[in-house]
C-alpha cells in the first residue's frame, strides 16, 4: 500500500498576537519619558499607519490571563485534506515574556504559553540580570529553573546587551 502524498499545510498571513495591559508607563531611573495615558489607541493608529494591523492582534489585559482564554486559538487547526482537520499543527513559534517581572508574573506568562508553544518554538524573556534592571528577579529564577529541573526539555542562551546589560534569555523547546 502506498500512502498519498502529503499536501502542505496552506501559507497564510503571519500574524502576531500581542498580550498586553497597554496601561500607562511610568518615568523610571533608566527611562525619563513616560506616557501617562493607557496605550492601546496610540498602538492601534500607529500600527495603522505603519499598515500592519492586519498582521497583529492585540489582546488587552493580564498576558497570563488572556493567553490562556485564547490558547485553543493559537494552537490552530490546519486544513490536511478537505473536510479533515488536524490539531497541533498551528501552534506558537516565538514568544517574547517582558511584562510583569516578578517570579510569579514570569512564571504565570510561561505556564500560559508553554502547552501552545511548539517543539523548535522560542521564548525569549527580557531582564534576565536582576542586579542590572530593577532587582527583577522573574526571567533569572525562570532560567534557573529550566537549568534545573526541565532539563532536555529546553536549551537555554543567555545574551548580554550593552549598553546597558540587563540581559536575554532565548528559550528553545527541544522536548
Amino acid at each position: 500500500m502506498v500512502d498519498p502524498p502529503h499536501k502542505p499545510a496552506p501559507a497564510g498571513p503571519a500574524i502576531i498576537h500581542c498580550f498586553d495591559d497597554f496601561g500607562p508607563v511610568e518615568r523610571a531611573p533608566w527611562r525619563e519619558a513616560e506616557m501617562a495615558e493607557p496605550r492601546l489607541e496610540l498602538v492601534r493608529t500607529l500600527l495603522k499607519r505603519a499598515q500592519l494591523e492586519h498582521h497583529i492582534v492585540l489582546h488587552p489585559g493580564d498576558s497570563s490571563v488572556e493567553i490562556r482564554k485564547f490558547r485553543e486559538q493559537l494552537r490552530g487547526k490546519v486544513e490536511a485534506w478537505p473536510g479533515e482537520s488536524r490539531e497541533h499543527l498551528g501552534g506558537v513559534g516565538f514568544a517574547l515574556v517582558d511584562g510583569n517581572h516578578s517570579v510569579q508574573g514570569v512564571l504565570q506568562d510561561f505556564w500560559a504559553i508553554e502547552p501552545v508553544l511548539n517543539t523548535g518554538g522560542y521564548v525569549v524573556l527580557h531582564d534576565t540580570f536582576p542586579e542590572q534592571c530593577g532587582d527583577h528577579r522573574g526571567p533569572r529564577h525562570l532560567i534557573d529553573q529550566i537549568k534545573s529541573v526541565a532539563q532536555g526539555m529546553y536549551e537555554v542562551c543567555e545574551l548580554y546587551t550593552a549598553p546597558l546589560n540587563y540581559g536575554i534569555g532565548l528559550l528553545r523547546r527541544v522536548g
